[in-house]
């Protein structure tokens, strides 16, 4: 079967599983693996797909209001799927 996510996307779910999280903050947990312009392009994807929701924040401060975004129900689905294909294909371990 077909991934339904991009490994840039699978990368932003994992990211995002346990916390809300606004673009800045995501990019800064991915490190030097993604650019800002993948970042952004790779979040629309998801909530097109319905793989994540997103809202705006309440903040005023000189940086503007920060979008939220957290994975669904369905991004969570995905992203297990995908994390056991890895795991039957001996790609990803997980530590005991």
């Amino acid at each position: 079967m077909a991934s339904v996510v991009s490994n840039q996307e699978l990368k932003i779910l994992a990211c995002i599983e346990l916390n809300e999280m606004y673009g800045y903050q995501i990019l800064q947990k991915l490190g030097s693996i993604m650019k800002m312009g993948s970042l952004y392009g790779a979040l629309k994807s998801l909530e097109r797909k319905g793989f994540v929701t997103a809202r705006w924040g309440e903040e005023n401060g000189p940086g503007g209001r920060r979008r939220y975004y957290k994975i669904s129900a369905e991004g969570g689905n995905v992203l297990a799927m995908e994390r056991e294909s890895l795991i039957k294909a001996g790609v990803f371990r997980l530590s005991t």
